[in-house]
């Protein structure tokens, strides 16, 4: 497989698969901004209390583009993406082929990226590209916001330290998808559990007596570890045989 990249959360995003490849970034945004307006339309009718009559023929027209950007995106992650990296998927209960196709949108492949630096100053700044590079495991977590559990946001911190710290976008989307696992592979029936809500619960159990944190604190953190592992498996799901 050839070795293509993942861009920038600032610029247009695709899975930069070898086929077809420009179409399913733009899939996947393009559904989430879908998404996000008609859930920001219904919210707003919510909160003033207004007769919903007049919006309905918005909000029908709203759900059907949704429905059909969904449609397309799943499509074009069937036809794009490596059949070992959907066989994980079909196979791992609770990642959603949406979900993933949506966290593929915005990291591109698992296993390869391209590398950047800034140059300039003020509005001579611009972001350089330095060429491809082989992604290890590490980096792909770092990217999702799984790395560094010590790297935190702060205000007013640089475009360096704040790109270091991932892609906001990627690690929510990392989130959801452990959730959604946690959520088909058993929840509270603890007679049914599965492999990876195994280890969100062995986890949990390890922090229980931790000092100064909630259940909160211990269910976040559970989530994040039971995040890192499905990445791993997402990178090692990747067939290397085809990128040689």
């Amino acid at each position: 497989m050839t070795a293509l990249a993942a861009v920038p959360d600032t610029a247009t995003s695709s899975w930069h698969f070898p086929r077809r490849a420009k179409d399913g970034g733009g899939w996947a945004e393009m559904f989430e901004d879908q998404q996000k307006a008609r859930i920001a339309c219904a919210n707003r009718m919510e909160r003033a209390g207004v007769d919903p009559l007049p919006y309905q023929a918005t909000i029908s027209a709203m759900e059907n583009a949704e429905h059909y950007l969904k449609l397309g995106m799943g499509r074009c992650y069937r036809r794009v993406v490596d059949p070992s990296i959907r066989s994980w998927q079909q196979d791992t209960k609770g990642v959603g082929e949406h979900l993933l196709a949506r966290l593929l949108g915005v990291i591109g492949h698992p296993r390869h990226t391209t590398r950047h630096h800034w140059e300039g100053d003020g509005k001579d700044r611009h972001l350089v590209d330095d060429g491809p590079m082989e992604r290890r495991v590490s980096d792909l977590w770092s990217y999702c916001g799984h790395g560094d559990a010590t790297r935190k946001r702060q205000h007013g911190m640089d475009k360096d330290d704040a790109m270091a710290l991932g892609s906001w976008r990627a690690k929510f989307l990392t989130h959801l998808i452990a959730e959604s696992v946690l959520k088909a592979q058993g929840g509270s029936k603890r007679e049914t559990i599965g492999p990876d809500a195994a280890l969100y619960y062995a986890r949990r159990a390890h922090t229980a007596d931790r000092e100064g944190w909630t259940d909160g604190h211990s269910g976040n953190d559970a989530l994040r570890i039971l995040g890192k592992e499905l990445l791993l498996q997402l990178w090692l799901a990747c067939d290397t045989r085809e990128e040689e």
